[in-house]
Formats: C-alpha cells, structure tokens, sequence
C-alpha cells in the first residue's frame, strides 16, 4: 500500500516529496485516493489484509467464472476444501458408474383374448379307398310268394352273398326296408329248416368248432313278448350227447334268452355278439329240453331253459358240421299277435378265414 501510495504522488505534477520523510497511509485523507489513481498492478494479493475485502467491496461481476474456475482448479490440485458463498461445497469428481441391477421378475401373463369367430369348413377331401374287409351288400334276394315256392337254402337260385328269404308268408314276413331286413309276424314256417322267417344262407359242413364270430345289430318297433331277431344255426350229424336228440337240430342265438341282461324295450338300438362271455345258445333237439325222470345224465343242460356257451356244444359233439344260417323272427309254433323288427350288419367269421359283415338291403 505504501508503496502504491509514492507511487502516487510522484506521479502528480508540480508536487515535490518532502525531505524530511515519506507520505504514509495516515497522512491521506480517506476516500481521496481512489482506483483512478492506481497504477495497473499497483495492488497486489500480498498488500490486501486477510478479511479485509468482504462481498460488499466488489463491484457486480467484479469476479469472472473463468478466476473461479482457476482459483477452484488450484484448490482441488492442493487437495485443499474450497467452500463457496453461502457454504456450498464443491462438487467431487463422477464416480465409477455402479453394476446393473438384477433383472426384476417377468409380470404375470395377460388374459387370453377372446375367441375369434369360427372359421369357414374347409374342402371335402377324396373318398377313401375301400376298407380291406368291406361289407358285402345283399339287396337282391328271391322273393317269398307262396308255399310251394318256399326257398330254403338248397332249394334254388340264391341271391346276393348266396342268401335266401325263407318263410310262405303265413307266419309271418321277411323284406329289405329302409336299408335293413324287416321281420313281421311271430309265427313259424314248418317247411324249413329252422323254422323262423327270415333270411338264411347255406354252408357246406363246416365243423360247428370253425365258427368263432357271429354278431348283428337289431331294433325291435312292435314288440311281442320276449321276441327278437335271432340266429338259427343248422347241424347236422349230431348226437344225444350233445343234447339234440338226433342227426339234425338247431343252435340257437336268441339275445333275450341267451344274455340274461337284454331286456327288449321297443325302438332301442341292440348290438349282439354270440361269442362274449355273457353269450349262450340252446339246442332245439329232443333230448332233455326240459327238466325229467327220463333226462339223459346231462339232465337238462344245454336246452332253452339252461342255455350254454357257444365252446359248450364243440366239446360234447365236435364232429357236428354246420349247413345253414339264418336270421330271422324266432317265432314259435302257434304264436299270435303282431311282431316286428329289424336286423342288419350280420357278421360271420370262420376260424382261418376274414370275417364277412353283410349289410341288408344295401
């Protein structure tokens, strides 16, 4: 300051420095030396008293950014706290940036959206070919007309698959319907075979043991007693043992008698199997149908009233052989009232042979 202060006064004009000593801070007057009268550079950090310049000293904008930043620079480089107006400190240097969080768990999926509207059908395809044991139509049978015409198995021409109607038509009668072979009437034709009408088919004595499928669906719509269609099974060659009485009896399939669960009920739909384990057949032979004294040793086993399974008859009389088969009303001698059903989808199968399924009517 002393120094700025000579400075000073040398520099006025006309004005002579006293011999007797220098000019002091004390002998100016204040407020009589102002900025003007400093020299560029005249004031220096070392001639400024600490505390001595507070914020109401400087000027606006006396200080730059660009001095702070220096002075900032300086301090941090010193390693020294820097604090500013108003007791801010000093921002410390960006860290290392921190490792990424876990990934937080998958929300829970949406509701499905609502069903769009069905799509149109798409193409017929081809028509597949035949099945390799396909049904064998029968839609072409000799007709019944009149007694003397009556056409067993052996009798004439067959029709289609080798069958033919049986029956004169007083017991009743046998036609294609609808697609299926419709039985009517409840009584019986004495000049066949079996007896019953219907439609039958000749074989040529084949042993009762090939036979090992036989199956048919069937509805009865009037119903007459216990009365369904039925399977007649022809044999010849035949002996008491087996309960037929003779050469020539029938084996019988009749699903009320032989399956103790079938009950008929009228326009409900049957599917008979002769050979599941519930099956049985009766023989229509003389022997001991019915329970008495002169009963061979077999007693009554075998007949209607204790029917048996189909494996029973192979093994009391393996040498009988089968000529006809029939399908038909299973009608008895001296029966009435109305009666009718239909039958269709018969299955016969022999042992080492495919199984035939004959469908009716086409």
């Amino acid at each position: 300051m002393v120094v700025a202060v000579v400075a000073l006064v040398m520099s006025l004009g006309g004005v002579s420095v006293a011999a007797s000593g220098l000019i002091n801070g004390a002998k100016i007057k204040p407020g009589t030396v102002g900025h003007k009268q400093l020299a560029k550079g005249a004031v220096r950090g070392v001639n400024i008293a600490k505390g001595a310049v507070h914020s109401a000293n400087l000027a606006k904008n006396a200080i730059s950014i660009a001095n702070l930043n220096k002075a900032l620079q300086r301090q941090i480089n010193n390693r020294s706290r820097v604090t500013l107006p108003g007791g801010s400190g000093i921002p410390g240097q960006s860290g290392t940036p921190g490792a990424a969080g876990a990934q937080g768990a998958a929300g829970a999926q949406g509701a499905a959206g609502a069903q769009g509207p069905k799509g149109d059908p798409g193409p017929q395809g081809p028509k597949g070919d035949p099945g390799a044991n396909a049904a064998v139509v029968v839609d072409n049978v000799p007709a019944i007309s009149a007694s003397s015409s009556n056409p067993n198995p052996d009798s004439g021409n067959p029709g289609d698959g080798g069958w033919f109607f049986s029956g004169n038509g007083s017991g009743g009668s046998a036609a294609f319907t609808d697609g299926a072979l419709e039985l009517q009437g409840s009584g019986t034709d004495p000049n066949t075979f079996q007896g019953g009408i219907g439609i039958a088919k000749a074989y040529d004595n084949i042993a009762i043991a090939k036979l090992d499928a036989l199956a048919y669906d069937w509805t009865v719509d009037t119903k007459n007693a216990g009365n369904s269609p039925t399977i007649h099974i022809t044999v010849t060659g035949a002996t008491t043992d087996s309960k037929f009485g003779s050469g020539f009896a029938n084996l019988v399939f009749q699903p009320a008698v032989s399956d103790p669960t079938v009950s008929v009920t009228p326009q409900a739909a049957f599917h008979s199997d002769g050979f599941t384990a519930a099956a049985k057949w009766y023989s229509t032979g003389a022997g001991c149908n019915q329970v008495s004294s002169g009963c061979t040793p077999y007693s009554n086993t075998g007949g209607q009233n204790h029917p048996q399974p189909w494996s029973y008859f192979v093994a009391h009389d393996p040498n009988a052989v089968i000529t006809q088969i029939s399908l038909d009303n299973g009608g008895a001698t001296g029966a009435s009232g109305a009666f009718d059903a239909v039958a269709d989808n018969l299955l016969i199968g022999f042992s080492g042979s495919p199984f035939t399924r004959y469908d009716f009517g086409g």
